[in-house]
Protein backbone atom coordinates (compact mmCIF):
# COMPACT_ATOMS: atom_id res chain seq x y z
CA UNK A 1 0.00 0.00 0.00
CA UNK A 2 1.11 3.91 -0.34
CA UNK A 3 0.06 6.56 0.92
CA UNK A 4 0.51 9.86 -0.42
CA UNK A 5 0.06 13.09 1.58
CA UNK A 6 0.16 16.90 -0.23
CA UNK A 7 -2.30 19.79 0.30
CA UNK A 8 -5.02 21.31 -1.33
CA UNK A 9 -2.92 24.48 -2.25
CA UNK A 10 0.43 23.93 -3.19
CA UNK A 11 -0.09 19.71 -4.10
CA UNK A 12 3.25 18.81 -2.93
CA UNK A 13 4.21 15.75 -0.74
CA UNK A 14 7.36 16.55 1.61
CA UNK A 15 8.59 12.50 0.94
CA UNK A 16 9.51 12.70 -2.91
CA UNK A 17 7.38 15.53 -4.20
CA UNK A 18 3.90 13.80 -5.16
CA UNK A 19 1.78 16.23 -6.86
CA UNK A 20 -2.38 15.95 -5.88
CA UNK A 21 -3.79 17.26 -8.84
CA UNK A 22 -7.41 18.25 -6.78
CA UNK A 23 -8.59 21.60 -7.14
CA UNK A 24 -12.48 20.23 -6.77
CA UNK A 25 -12.27 16.44 -5.80
CA UNK A 26 -15.73 16.04 -6.97
CA UNK A 27 -15.30 16.94 -10.63
CA UNK A 28 -11.31 16.61 -10.31
CA UNK A 29 -9.21 14.11 -9.62
CA UNK A 30 -12.32 12.01 -8.17
CA UNK A 31 -14.41 12.60 -10.65
CA UNK A 32 -17.81 9.37 -11.29
CA UNK A 33 -16.18 9.05 -14.95
CA UNK A 34 -13.05 7.79 -13.53
CA UNK A 35 -14.30 5.59 -11.55
CA UNK A 36 -14.73 7.25 -7.85
CA UNK A 37 -17.64 7.11 -5.65
CA UNK A 38 -17.94 9.80 -2.57
CA UNK A 39 -18.10 7.78 0.54
CA UNK A 40 -20.84 9.39 3.23
CA UNK A 41 -20.18 9.74 6.39
CA UNK A 42 -21.36 12.22 9.04
CA UNK A 43 -18.65 13.87 9.63
CA UNK A 44 -18.69 15.00 5.71
CA UNK A 45 -18.73 18.46 5.08
CA UNK A 46 -16.67 21.21 3.19
CA UNK A 47 -13.73 20.58 4.61
CA UNK A 48 -13.90 16.60 4.90
CA UNK A 49 -14.91 14.30 2.36
CA UNK A 50 -13.81 10.47 0.88
CA UNK A 51 -13.88 8.89 -2.18
CA UNK A 52 -13.23 5.55 -3.52
CA UNK A 53 -12.33 3.79 -6.64
CA UNK A 54 -12.95 0.05 -6.29
CA UNK A 55 -11.51 -0.52 -9.78
CA UNK A 56 -7.99 0.77 -8.73
CA UNK A 57 -8.38 0.60 -4.98
CA UNK A 58 -7.84 3.75 -4.65
CA UNK A 59 -9.08 6.02 -1.76
CA UNK A 60 -8.76 9.58 -1.30
CA UNK A 61 -9.24 11.68 1.73
CA UNK A 62 -9.57 15.74 1.94
CA UNK A 63 -9.34 16.49 5.45
CA UNK A 64 -9.00 20.58 6.20
CA UNK A 65 -6.95 21.31 2.49
CA UNK A 66 -4.86 18.40 3.36
CA UNK A 67 -5.29 15.64 0.58
CA UNK A 68 -4.47 12.05 1.26
CA UNK A 69 -4.13 9.02 -1.66
CA UNK A 70 -3.91 5.62 -0.30
CA UNK A 71 -3.70 2.85 -3.37
CA UNK A 72 -4.22 -0.58 -2.26
CA UNK A 73 -1.86 -2.99 -3.69
CA UNK A 74 -4.67 -5.40 -2.87
CA UNK A 75 -8.67 -6.22 -3.38
CA UNK A 76 -8.09 -7.42 0.58
CA UNK A 77 -6.24 -4.39 1.48
CA UNK A 78 -8.36 -2.07 0.17
CA UNK A 79 -11.47 -3.87 1.97
CA UNK A 80 -9.80 -3.98 5.26
CA UNK A 81 -9.43 -0.22 4.76
CA UNK A 82 -12.57 0.57 3.89
CA UNK A 83 -13.59 -1.34 7.12
CA UNK A 84 -11.20 0.67 9.00
CA UNK A 85 -13.17 3.50 7.50
CA UNK A 86 -17.00 2.37 8.46
CA UNK A 87 -15.34 1.74 11.96
CA UNK A 88 -14.66 5.38 12.35
CA UNK A 89 -17.69 6.94 11.62
CA UNK A 90 -19.73 4.14 13.18
CA UNK A 91 -20.11 6.01 16.25
CA UNK A 92 -20.12 3.18 19.31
Amino acid sequence: MKVFRGTRTDGRNANGGFIVKVVDTDRGMCDTKKGFAQIDTSQDAHYYGQWVNPFEYKIVAYVEGDVILTECDTEKEFISQLRQIEKWNTPS
